[in-house]
This record gives C-alpha cells, structure tokens and sequence, in this order.
C-alpha cells in the first residue's frame, strides 16, 4: 500500500477547500512556510534523535526507515528528560520496543509503530566487530593445543569456508572493547533457529565459542559499557558458506584421533586402465591430513613398503611415468597399472600422547 506523508496529507485537504471556492488558492511550498502548519506538524510528529547513519524518518506515532538487516537499541524521554522505561530498550523483528536483550531481532517491516508523539526517542544501531580474531578449526578436546589462524572481521563481518572439522572463535577481543559486558546472544539468521544468549561470566577466561556449520548466517549480539561508561552494541555476523569443489584434485583425509576418528572420506576414488595407459591421471587427488602439524612423523605405505612421508601423497606422481625397473611397489611402476585394487596406508605418530595411528584408501583401476 502506498504511503503519504502528513504533509500531504494536508495539502490534499487544503486544496480541496480550494476547489471548493472556501480559501484563495496558494502553492505547497507556501503552505508548508506558513508558521502555524508547521507548528502542527512538529506536534503530530514523535522527536527523533537519529544516531543511526540510516536517515529514520520521524512520523505520526512511529519511526520509518529501519534497515532489516540491523539491530537497534531505542531510549524514550519524557519532555522532563526522565526516561520512560516501558518506551526504552531493544527493537524486536516486529518492531516492538522489548526490555529483553534475547528479543531483539532484525527489523522486517523497517517501522517502530505505537509511539508517543510528546516523547523523544534516541536509537542507535548495533556497531559491527571489526578485529583481528583467533579462528581454530579442531575438535574441543584439541583447542588447549591446537595453534588458531587469525580472521578478521570488517563491516560486512566475517566469511568462512566450511570447517573440515568445528570451528571455534575465541571471542576474547571482542570482550576488550567494553568497560563492562552484561550480554551476549547469538541470533540464527538463516537457517532460522532459536536465539540462545551466551554467558559473559567466563569472560575473558573461557571465552572459545563454537560456530555453526556450513550455508550458516549467525549474528552474534555484544552489550553493556564501554569504557567511558556509554551503552554500547555491537554485532558480529558470521557467514560460512559450502566449501569450494577443489577440481577434483584433492582429498583431505581428517584425523580426529582424539576423538577415535581416522578414515578418509571418501575412502576410494576409480581410474580406468585405459586412462593410465594413455598417461591420464588428472582424475586421481592428492591426500592431504589436515593437521600435519599434530604428528612426529606421517608415513605413506603401499604393501608395507613406504613411498612417501610428511602430510601429502599425490596419486598422481604414483600412477603416472610408470616404468618396469625397481622395486614394484616404488611410485611409477608398471604394476600400478594392473586391474584390482590398489591399497595405500598412511601412519601417523600423534605428538600430544605418541600414539600411532592409521587409515587407508584405494585406488580401484577398472
């Protein structure tokens, strides 16, 4: 439905008088200059201080213009200066003025309705995170050990690829910024979920949090102090998309040894014979652990005799410029031409405990 605005609406009035021989006729702008029209649309219109940057728009009994992608914060003053609680606080998804931090949502119809006019209303919009954060992709039991990546986060926040494992972001920095932190709360934007508020009182100790998985938007809501003592709200926004195809070129095999996890996915890719005659071998990946680091020492093994160490083993070096001579187990002999299935283990050496651990894959040559 299309909008007007109060001063349309009046001059529509107006020129109806006009049209119906009551007043001499007059153009807008001198109808909008004249004092008193201007006085009563100051009255019939709620005061606005704008800290947004988003341009609202003040109206009878609302707020216009709200960005739905934003999170906003509102403040009511009587004519006294007195705060009026019931009119102060957080702005929900539909618009309503909540007390409630976990209420607080994104804005779908961009309005603030049910205001009073003799009030003055401040909003304010979540600032966004922007920092250099420490990023871990392992499991829980790992993070007291494993070295984080840092990310940074800009005014379009932060964007990951999918983790092989879990992610965790350590959210301490962000705990910097405020004097005091009273809330945090992370909201699922897509794929909806339930909003859950998150403890500040590990802050600044336990303060490693979990991300959700792939094709995720999370929003994650920071309030309280800074510290010159103002009220403060911020948000971080975390978008992690699906993982990119690697061509086909690449299998990265997770060892999540402290979980008792060690197996390749997938566990067996298939050449033809014919492709390995003619020197095909584009199709075959290269296997990478994810987490070499973690491991004295990583041994690749093709019927118990190694052909390569250290965190990556190219098929492709295996099966191509095949030869008769050597050791047929040796990378490029002519026995890996044979139909049948070729089995190849890796061994790792966990350096947390020394245990060994192994998994294996195929090649299936048709």
């Amino acid at each position: 439905m299309r909008k007007f605005t109060l001063k349309n609406v009046f001059y529509t009035i107006f020129l109806t008088a006009i049209l119906a021989g009551c007043i001499e006729p007059v153009d807008l702008d001198d109808f909008l200059d004249d004092d008193d029209v201007k006085d009563y649309i100051e009255r019939n219109r709620v005061n606005l201080i704008d800290n947004t940057g988003d341009n609202l728009l003040a109206e009878n009994t609302r707020i216009f213009g709200l960005i739905e992608s934003k999170y906003y914060r509102i403040e009511a003053k009587n004519e006294d200066g007195v705060q009026i609680s019931g009119q102060t606080g957080y702005i929900t998804a539909d618009g309503v003025i909540s007390q409630i931090f976990a209420d607080i949502g994104r804005v779908k119809d961009r309005i603030i309705p049910n205001l009073n006019n003799t009030y003055t209303y401040t909003i304010w919009a979540a600032e966004p995170v922007i920092k250099t954060l420490p990023l871990y992709d392992c499991s829980q039991s790992q993070l007291s050990v494993t070295v984080p990546q840092s990310v940074t986060s800009t005014n379009n926040g932060l964007i990951l690829e999918a983790q092989v494992r879990n992610y965790y972001l350590d959210i301490a920095s962000v705990y910097d910024s405020f004097g005091t932190l009273t809330n945090t709360l992370r909201y699922s934007v897509s794929p909806t979920a339930a909003s859950v508020e998150i403890s500040c009182e590990a802050a600044p100790h336990n303060t490693k949090t979990r991300l959700r998985g792939a094709n995720t938007l999370t929003d994650y809501l920071f309030y309280g102090t800074d510290e010159d003592g103002e009220k403060k709200l911020s948000v971080l926004r975390i978008l992690i998309h699906e993982a990119p195809p690697s061509e086909g070129s690449r299998i990265i095999l997770t060892l999540l040894l402290t979980d008792g996890l060690h197996n390749f996915n997938p566990q067996e890719v298939s050449i033809t014979q014919a492709a390995l005659f003619d020197g095909n071998v584009i199709s075959l990946p290269e296997i990478t652990i994810n987490d070499p680091s973690e491991y004295d020492s990583i041994r690749w093994l093709y019927s118990n005799y190694e052909i390569e160490t250290g965190g990556t083993l190219d098929l492709k070096e295996v099966f191509a410029n095949t030869t008769e001579g050597g050791d047929p187990r040796q990378k490029g002999h002519i026995n890996y031409l044979a139909i049948g299935r070729h089995l190849f283990t890796v061994e790792a050496v966990l350096k947390e405990n020394g245990r060994p651990y192994s998994a294996s894959f195929a090649v299936v040559v048709e």
